[in-house]
């Protein structure tokens, strides 16, 4: 939600009789800062700038009548004034340049201070990640009761990023009146983060294959059910850039196949150096793990990752080593795993999210016919169906070659897997949610012992906070 809230439309320079281009991504909250922005404006007689903030704010907001109403009298007006500091701003910010826009909004308020301009400087220095800068202008927009509302929000949004969430979550309790469930939607993220993060989720299942059988051979007795536990924790010191630590563990506990219970601890530390838009994260993992009450895999890990995000769409790049020892007879499949991501994610509209991207995978064993090279695409699809309610869909396809013949069969496996998971979250409040989720997968092989189908639904609860 953060990332969706940062994304600002900005203003074209066409003059007020132009027909208004709906935006790709509509910004109801931006819109009412330009909406208001328009309302000052014209009030002081700069009618182009007046109508620069009206053709934004319906472009973000087609259910603005408002500002289509505004635009019209304009047009009938027939006002051609020069370009003021204000709209050499705006077409700045239009452009990208918004260190450009921000010179300009600094002159559009010598001598007289003017909070529109005050406010759209504070909005440019938030979007480039300059906090230190951004919150002295949008303090300025404040004591402006035009845009004081608009101000506040991304104050509130500042406080968020650099983990205040006790600051944060009263802001956007207070804009509620005004912004509405986008306010309260942000209230609620802000209690959910922090500087210091837990999260907690207890939730039972079934598995319809958990010992893998193939296809054709899978009996009762291959089904189970099982009950799980899991819980983290997450410490970031300076806020959303910055180092930080984490511990998590989680434990499932089979009904009745005891041999495949699961339990795993693990710690990380890492930087992340940027914001939502824009970052690179760099982070080390250690984990260790028991399968049936016996140790079973211990591993280091080493993640780097970054992307960029232009409009409504991000593009990121993710590469992890982990290097693992197994354990007693999972010995020979110890080793190295590499695996590499590439991925594009598109915003349509306010609530929903599609990504879709392409996996490498390399895991370098002990054995060779048991070292493998797999690869394909992955798409995951994220929609907010209504305040409470949010789904998820994902799914992936890997084709997975082994490296040596394997003793017995005579032949090099060769696998092709397909996995499926669709979950639904329903909040019960500022820190619960009720958690269903659905997962399956399919895999096929040219040896027929290992193509097999499992099914795993699940039913949990979830505890978020941050403080």
């Amino acid at each position: 939600m953060t990332a969706l809230l940062l994304a600002l439309a900005l203003s074209s320079s066409q003059g007020p009789c132009e027909p208004v281009q709906p935006a790709e991504r509509p910004d109801p909250v931006t819109a009412s800062a330009y909406r208001k922005v328009g309302d000052q404006e014209l009030a002081a007689g700069a009618r182009e700038t007046a109508a620069a903030a009206y053709r934004m704010a319906a472009s973000l907001d087609p259910s603005d009548e408002g500002s289509r109403k505004a635009l019209r009298e304009l047009c009938l007006s027939g006002d051609r004034a020069a370009p003021s500091p204000f709209r050499r701003g705006l077409e700045l910010m239009e452009r990208g340049e918004l260190r450009g826009a921000v010179v300009e909004f600094r002159q559009a308020q010598s001598p007289i201070p003017d909070g529109s301009a005050a406010l759209l400087e504070g909005v440019c220095l938030y979007r480039l990640g300059d906090d230190a800068e951004a919150a002295p202008a949008l303090r300025t927009a404040e004591a402006d009761p035009a845009v004081r509302d608009s101000a506040r929000f991304y104050l509130g949004l500042i406080a968020l990023r650099r983990g205040d969430s006790s600051t944060a979550a009263p802001i956007f309790d207070a804009l509620t009146p005004s912004y509405g469930t986008v306010a309260s939607d942000m209230a609620l993220l802000a209690r959910r983060s922090g500087i210091f993060t837990v999260s907690a989720l207890a939730s039972a299942g079934w598995n319809s294959n958990v010992t893998l059988a193939p296809n054709g051979y899978a009996t009762t007795g291959a089904s189970d059910g099982f009950a799980s536990i899991a819980a983290s924790a997450l410490w970031r010191p300076l806020g959303e850039s910055g180092p930080y630590l984490r511990a998590s563990g989680a434990y499932q506990q089979q009904f009745q196949l005891t041999a495949f219970d699961i339990g795993a601890v693990s710690g990380a530390a890492g930087w992340q150096l940027g914001h939502a838009n824009r970052a690179v994260v760099a982070e080390y993992a250690y984990s260790f793990g028991a399968l049936g009450g016996a140790p079973y895999l211990s591993s280091n890990r080493l993640l780097a990752s970054g992307w960029l995000t232009w409009d409504s769409f991000t593009l990121t790049g993710t590469y992890l080593a982990r290097f693992e020892s197994y354990r007693s007879i999972y010995e020979p499949f110890s080793g190295t795993l590499q695996w590499a991501e590439a991925k594009g994610a598109w915003w349509f509209g306010p609530f929903a999210r599609l990504g879709v991207s392409y996996r490498l995978g390399v895991d370098t064993v002990q054995v060779n016919y048991l070292s493998w090279i797999d690869h394909g695409p992955h798409a995951d699809l994220f929609a907010q169906l209504s305040r409470s309610l949010r789904l998820g869909l994902d799914a992936s396809l890997a084709f997975r070659t082994y490296g040596a013949v394997a003793p017995g069969p005579g032949a090099v496996r060769k696998d092709v897997y397909l996995t499926g998971t669709a979950s639904l979250e329903y909040d019960l409040g500022n820190h619960w949610a009720l958690q269903a989720t659905v997962n399956a997968q399919q895999s096929w092989s040219n040896l027929p012992q290992f193509t097999w189908l499992q099914v795993v639904p699940g039913l949990g609860i979830a505890y978020l906070a941050g403080f």
